[in-house]
């Protein structure tokens, strides 16, 4: 099987810890427990990038590179990870809130 590095863009690495700082304000060890969860997920993807659906919006849908893995600590999800696979790499590309409006296409570079 082809290994895969992960590399999160500057954009992605900021909104991590973004939502991270917002989980701290209210409880720090529930923020601890989903930022190193979130972050061991999103190092997975590696192992087989392919298993993490297409991207939700409509106009992604043809666009194969755009993937997203869902994540939330609980039971309930709360964020994705939106990436794409370039070779030998996955690009994550921006953290969401699942709440958040569509991307936009400024949101994936």
């Amino acid at each position: 099987m082809k290994k895969y590095a992960v590399a999160l863009t500057p954009r992605a690495d900021r909104e991590l810890e973004e939502a991270a700082d917002w989980y701290a304000s209210r409880d720090l060890e529930i923020a601890y427990r989903w930022y190193i969860g979130f972050r061991t997920e999103i190092m997975k993807i590696a192992e087989d990038p392919f298993r993490h659906g297409l991207l939700t919006e409509q106009r992604y849908h043809n666009r194969s590179e755009y993937r997203q893995l869902i994540y939330g600590s609980g039971q309930k999800k709360t964020h994705r990870a939106v990436y794409r696979i370039l070779d030998d790499v996955v690009e994550v590309l921006t953290i969401a809130h699942l709440s958040r409006d569509e991307l936009k296409d400024e949101d994936l570079y």
